[in-house]
């Protein structure tokens, strides 16, 4: 009977760490974006910017 018990209390534990390890936050992740910001290819480098923005709120919305 003791077997028992401890077998269910371990198969419990077992469980509950299995199903709280996914709930954990996730790690950070930075992203650079490398381009001109200023002067005259400015216009390409705030577009890049803006596009990885776009692409990381995607990414994050459908779970990261």
């Amino acid at each position: 009977m003791k077997k028992l018990f401890i077998c269910g209390l371990l198969c419990a534990l077992l469980l509950t760490w299995a199903v709280a390890l996914p709930a954990q936050e996730k790690e950070k992740i930075k992203i650079g974006v490398l381009g001109p910001m200023s002067g005259a290819g400015a216009a390409w480098g705030i577009n890049m910017q803006r596009g990885v923005s776009l692409a990381i709120e995607d990414i994050n919305n459908a779970g990261g």
